[in-house]
């Protein structure tokens, strides 16, 4: 009898720490999804792109797919728009609002983290005596066009002897020059279209000036 109760009691036992335990897996499990979700979150990337890119995807994504999710983007000038990314190592993955939705996040923030942590792993923006030759070109490395996005541009253009005019003839490559003739102008010009041409990933010819605290197009 006394072996019974034995077995009785040890069971019961074992059943108390299982329902105990269960919450606890609940609270790790919950614990390991946010942290999944914080991850997605921190590789997010704004990066530039020629106009009606994000639109393009879009529509392939959906033909694909069948659903209503949109390549979440912004306009930037003429001829150039910032798109979201998702920096994944050696590639990046277009992102969605259907991503969006499962990362728990509206649009407007993930494009300023997108902007904030794209521009963190970026260099500085050069100084006034970087434009000793009066052209100052970007190495090619990845998300340098999101320079753009950088604040500090009309305080450089104020230290230059001449007028800032920018490009980003890639998606890789920016192009800077301090602009003192119209004959360097057009050198310029032909220097980005150029660059443009040749580019693996190409994303405008214009050339871009600072006014009223953004860039815009000269033509």
């Amino acid at each position: 009898m006394r072996r019974c109760i034995a077995f009785v009691t040890l069971m019961l036992l074992a059943e108390m720490a299982l329902v105990a335990a269960e919450p606890q897996q609940k609270s790790t499990t919950g614990e390991s999804g946010d942290q999944a979700q914080m991850a997605e979150i921190e590789r997010l990337r704004l990066v530039v792109r020629s106009k009606g890119y994000a639109e393009n995807r879009t529509r392939m994504l959906r033909e694909a797919n069948q659903d209503d999710n949109q390549i979440v983007s912004e306009p930037f000038t003429a001829s150039i728009e910032t798109v979201l990314v998702s920096d994944e190592g050696p590639a990046s993955k277009l992102i969605d609002t259907g991503h969006l939705a499962n990362m728990g996040i509206g649009s407007d923030l993930a494009l300023i983290l997108g902007q904030k942590q794209v521009l963190a792993g970026l260099p500085p923006l050069p100084s006034s005596a970087d434009f000793a030759s009066g052209v100052v070109i970007s190495p090619q490395i990845d998300y340098v066009a999101s320079m753009l996005l950088a604040s500090g541009w009309d305080d450089l253009d104020a230290s230059l002897s001449g007028r800032l005019v920018a490009a980003v003839p890639s998606d890789d490559q920016i192009m800077l020059a301090n602009i003192t003739s119209d004959a360097m102008y057009e050198k310029f010009k032909f220097y980005v279209g150029s660059a443009f041409d040749e580019a693996n990933r190409s994303v405008s010819k214009a050339l871009l000036i600072r006014k009223d605290g953004r860039w815009v197009e000269t033509e």
